[in-house]
């Protein structure tokens, strides 16, 4: 959790608008999303879809391996319904490892072949979800939209043709395949006082979430869309050994990879050091008293004893306490320990008003 939002992962079956995809799950404040291997044993894809809050339906086909839907269709025929028989052209670049084409229809998912550079035809089958060696398509009616995520496409002109019998073509977008993240990272320092570097493949709509696992505990240490940076961190009181940096890469709202990237040693539990002097002062009826701050404190236990019989066991996050309702010979002492936010704590200091 951070930033005044929240987020979860797991891994499994999700069930998505279409195939059942066996890869990872997201939810979050922004939305819902999974990720994972889509099509036959032939044809394996690293495709998802995702749901923002508030939106009508889920978008197939997206994130993951592939980028953002861009329109694709050529100038002069963006602007217009295409008809039966219509066709529209789309380029690609080359080297794609997979590319998805929307073809969204004026009131049902359109029936369309996709001629690519070269001759080789893909057609879209009558059936609502469908996986070939080269394509794997979808029929999503909440959307009005058919979905075609092509294996290795050629790079080149491809030709769009609706077939006979088909709801009008209104828009043809396409979202392109991504380049691997090439997540690298390091952790330098010793002690309590570590740094780690990162350096990933810059991509559009990219964000790294790196977290620290060790035995018996994981946790989160920056999420950053830059491609390079550094952080210095605290290593999370827990055992003695190595700790390894978890990467995980989300792409446009879906996780797209999770992946060990670095490694260090943790020095072990770490307790604090102890407060600065504790200065007691008598004010009337109030006796305040402060000390100096301790190192790797996350919190303050203080003790305090009253001669009028009070005794208090506090907690506080600052360096100033104030006892009250104390009469003209009442004697306050005060105890004052760090705390980690482990919970360990450190020597005692005292003082007496």
């Amino acid at each position: 959790m951070s930033g005044g939002g929240f987020n979860a992962e797991g891994s499994g079956k999700i069930k998505s608008p279409g195939p059942d995809v066996d890869g990872q799950g997201l939810i979050s404040d922004r939305g819902i999303a999974g990720c994972g291997s889509v099509g036959t044993w032939v044809l394996k894809v690293e495709a998802g879809f995702g749901y923002r809050w508030g939106d009508f339906a889920p978008t197939p086909f997206s994130g993951c391996d592939l980028g953002a839907y861009r329109s694709k269709a050529s100038a002069g025929r963006a602007a217009q319904a295409l008809g039966p028989g219509a066709r529209t052209a789309v380029r690609l670049r080359s080297g794609m490892r997979v590319a998805a084409f929307a073809v969204s229809g004026a009131d049902a998912p359109p029936s369309v072949t996709l001629t690519e550079p070269g001759g080789r035809t893909i057609g879209v089958p009558g059936e609502v979800y469908a996986a070939t060696p080269d394509a794997v398509t979808l029929r999503y009616a909440p959307r009005v939209t058919t979905y075609v995520l092509v294996r290795q496409p050629r790079g080149g002109t491809w030709t769009v043709s609706v077939d006979g019998g088909s709801s009008a073509v209104t828009a043809v977008a396409v979202a392109d395949g991504l380049p691997a993240p090439g997540v690298a990272a390091r952790v330098r320092g010793g002690g309590a006082a570590r740094v780690l570097s990162w350096r990933a493949r810059r991509i559009a709509g990219q964000r790294i979430v790196f977290s620290e696992v060790g035995a018996g505990l994981q946790r989160f240490v920056v999420a950053t869309s830059r491609s390079r940076g550094r952080l210095r961190f605290t290593p999370a009181d827990g055992p003695r050994g190595t700790r390894l940096i978890v990467a995980t890469v989300e792409q446009d709202g879906l996780t797209r990879s999770s992946t060990f990237v670095a490694r260090y040693r943790a020095p072990g539990l770490v307790r604090p050091g102890g407060p600065g002097r504790v200065r007691g002062t008598r004010r009337g009826s109030r006796a305040v008293f402060v000390w100096g701050g301790a190192a790797r404190a996350g919190a303050y236990d203080v003790t305090v004893s009253v001669t009028d019989g009070r005794r208090l066991q506090l907690t506080r996050s600052g360096r100033r306490l104030v006892v009250g309702r104390l009469f003209k010979h009442d004697r306050v002492r005060v105890s004052v320990r760090a705390r980690t936010k482990a919970g360990r704590l450190g020597r005692a200091r005292s003082a007496r008003a």
